[in-house]
């Protein structure tokens, strides 16, 4: 299991903007907080809430090799259908988990969403909105 600090850096690191930016929050203010998260395994949804209510899916550790695995995004994915469920969200959009850096093809993520949808009988979403990998690279 990746410690904390390893997977708030994975998380950054790996949904980064190339864009360098100053940070929004006293350095450290943010120390404090990365210092105080708690482990994420792989496969675990984080829900911040918020409007929009956020999912963080963890389907990277980086201190196993490979950092990403087909299990980590079917167990994400089953888990965001579940809290989908649960809170009644109708809408959701989301990358493709795994295929940007975890090198998982985009055809097998959108199988096994589709699996995903069948296995939950996702009736409750109208909607759901998945983004190319690169769309907003070019």
């Amino acid at each position: 299991m990746a410690s904390p600090q390893v997977a708030g850096l994975a998380a950054l690191v790996l949904s980064a903007d190339p864009a360098i930016r100053d940070p929004k929050e006293h350095p450290i203010r943010l120390m404090t907080a990365l210092y105080a998260q708690t482990d994420r395994r792989p496969g675990e949804v984080v829900v911040r809430e918020g409007r929009p209510i956020r999912m963080l899916a963890v389907v990277h550790d980086l201190d196993q090799e490979p950092t990403m695995r087909q299990e980590w995004v079917v167990e994400s994915l089953h888990s965001v259908l579940a809290i989908c469920k649960e809170r009644k969200i109708e809408a959701l959009g989301m990358e493709m988990l795994g295929c940007l850096h975890g090198k998982l093809d985009p055809n097998r993520f959108r199988s096994i969403l589709e699996a995903a949808l069948e296995n939950q009988q996702a009736g409750f979403l109208k909607r759901i909105w998945v983004k190319k990998i690169g769309a907003d690279r070019q």
